[in-house]
């Protein structure tokens, strides 16, 4: 089976929710901004849009400038590689920009929100909110009231002269070649940032080369920062996801990782990577490797694979964005080769690879193709070559410890022309569970000692000031937690940390299980929370799952009822368990025979 987007008119949609689309295919003249006649440019885009709408903008290259006509509340998504050159003016209050690669690309206005972009020879100006989970390259941020979360700034200026200011600067990462201007008055939060040795941080106009030299002088500053070079897979062709040696993954707040990307691992071959991920048993047909480290099929017209066998990820990860590098021809539609291609669902060209995985050692496990986005169009600057990036899109979410994957390179009609295949990459996550302790008065307890056990490994630790403790933890795990404070009870119980499938999506601030002894849930129980401003009753489902409130207050009390047997619970201190990973929840259970 295949897993495609939807397909529009050539353009394969994934966001289906938008109010105006904007594709390369389009027509600004005879389109009308759905999915099936989309518009062309942004500017058509914004010249018809009204506040409150997402214009989302289809894989391809668009350049050009752009207004924003001053217009408030607009929101863009990216959906799929898209690449856009040129800049994008006069935005107004509340607007926000969601996912595209930019070069020699400049935004400016009142964008509210920036997330998830790449800037490559561009940058920021003028009043930015935040900017989070974004890449910076050669670029210039002179941006003014800005927040910066989980950003990567490479050989960039961030604010060139003292009269642009950030207000909170958290879990970025500046290297060597970048500086950054801040002013002491004005920056509210500056912690958790990676200074790689040889940036450097001018605070007040006053030079520092690393993390503990600006916790010296500004002692609220990078109490928990830290100088390390990164580490990344493959800089050499802008991929800055993080190697699994580096050590900014988990140094970050909660335990995050620092910088712009998760951690993943590089399929380049390690003749121009030193850092690539150990393909141990990898097999190449048909393809040599060359000087350069590229890979290239041995000649026309012989089609080639790169089969990795099986990679060991040293844990369950979440996988999330396959990225592809190749030189593709794009003179005639004859050239599009490289990467396989399958005419699956009807689609013709369609840039596929073979993946198989588990949780466990890959056994009988069968592949499944997955698609790119989109068949590379030409590049943005107009050129034969270039390289292409797609990130890979799925309809299930996928957890794995093990996975295989197949890259079938072919040849095309252009016997001169030997396609140049560079590599790929996958970033993942590794799931987090997160937990605050609080006193019945709502305050958040430091130095709170904690033990989890998911009965073969034991974690201890204690909370930080923020009444904070993670951890990584897989998916579909059972665990005891033991949290001590002095002067308080100690609080012992059994959560586990699942994926939303499996139950109801929590709306709440405590979910639980109710079981029995056996292990057998417990349904129709009547439950009752109450507290001094709160209270509320329901029954468990048919799981045993309940999903209710607990205000952080003067006592909370949990009381369960069945066959008239009542279990009692109290909550102080008060134990908040959360993770990070947006598929799953953590909830408590709770076994007890009501017999």
């Amino acid at each position: 089976m295949a897993y495609l987007p939807a397909d529009f008119t050539g353009t394969y949609w994934r966001i289906l929710d938008g109010d105006i689309y904007v594709s390369s295919l389009g027509d600004d003249t005879s389109g009308n901004g759905s999915p099936t006649h989309p518009y062309k440019s942004f500017q058509k885009a914004i010249n018809v849009a009204v506040p409150s709408n997402r214009i989302i903008v289809g894989t391809g290259y668009y350049s050009g400038s752009i207004s924003g006509l001053d217009k408030n509340d607009l929101h863009f998504y990216a959906d799929g590689i898209t690449n856009i050159k040129g800049s994008l003016e006069k935005l107004g209050n509340k607007c926000s920009f969601n996912g595209f690669h930019c070069k020699d690309f400049v935004i400016g206005g009142k964008c509210k929100f920036i997330n998830n972009c790449r800037f490559i020879n561009g940058g920021l100006r003028s009043n930015i909110g935040t900017v989070a989970n974004s890449l910076f390259v050669n670029s210039l941020i002179t941006a003014s009231g800005t927040n910066l979360y989980n950003c990567s700034f490479i050989n960039c200026k961030v604010g060139a002269e003292l009269q642009y200011n950030f207000i909170e600067i958290l879990d970025c990462h500046f290297d060597s070649h970048t500086t950054a201007n801040l002013k002491s008055n004005l920056t509210s939060v500056f912690d958790y940032c990676n200074q790689e040795p040889g940036s450097s941080v001018f605070i007040d106009s006053i030079e520092f080369g690393n993390a503990a030299a600006v916790h010296a002088a500004f002692n609220s500053y990078q109490s928990n920062g830290v100088s390390f070079l990164p580490i990344f897979n493959n800089e050499f062709m802008l991929d800055y996801t993080l190697h699994f040696t580096s050590p900014l993954i988990e140094r970050g707040s909660n335990g995050q990782h620092i910088g712009a990307y998760k951690e993943g691992f590089s399929l380049h071959s390690p003749v121009n990577v030193s850092n690539s991920f150990a393909l141990t048993g990898a097999a190449l047909t048909n393809i040599l490797i060359d000087p350069d480290g590229n890979y290239q099929l041995t000649g026309f017209p012989l089609d080639g694979s790169i089969d990795t066998k099986e990679i060991d990820l040293q844990g369950v990860v979440l996988l999330s964005d396959f990225f592809l590098y190749a030189e593709q021809s794009f003179e005639t539609p004859n050239h599009n080769a490289v990467v396989d291609t399958e005419n699956i669902y009807s689609h013709p060209n369609i840039l596929t690879f073979k993946m198989r995985y588990s949780e466990n050692p890959l056994t009988t496990e069968h592949f499944k193709v997955f698609a790119w986005g989109k068949q590379p169009t030409i590049d943005a600057n107009g050129k034969a070559n270039g390289e292409v990036g797609f990130d890979v899109s799925t309809s299930e979410v996928i957890y794995a410890r093990y996975v295989h994957i197949i890259i079938v390179l072919v040849n095309g009609t252009d016997t001169n022309h030997i396609p140049i295949f560079r590599g790929t990459s996958m970033a993942y996550s590794r799931s987090q569970l997160s937990l605050n302790v609080k006193d019945i008065y709502g305050t958040d307890l430091e130095n709170a000692q904690i033990t989890v056990n998911d009965g073969i490994n034991t974690v201890t630790g204690a909370t930080d000031q923020n009444g904070c403790f993670s951890t990584l933890m897989a998916p579909n795990t059972e665990f005891e937690l033991t949290v001590t404070k002095q002067f308080f009870e100690d609080k012992n119980c059994k959560a586990m940390l699942m994926r939303k499938l499996s139950l109801s999506d929590p709306t709440h601030n405590f979910a639980f299980i109710l079981r029995d002894t056996a292990g057998n849930p417990i349904e129709n129980a009547n439950v009752t929370i109450s507290s001094p401003s709160h209270s509320e009753a329901g029954t468990t489902s048919i799981e045993g799952f309940y999903d209710g409130n607990i205000i952080p207050e003067f006592e909370n009390k949990l009381i369960i009822e069945k066959s008239g047997i009542v279990y009692l619970q109290l909550f102080n201190p008060y134990i908040s368990l959360q993770c990070g990973d947006p598929n799953l929840i953590v909830v408590q259970v709770i076994e007890y025979d009501f017999v």
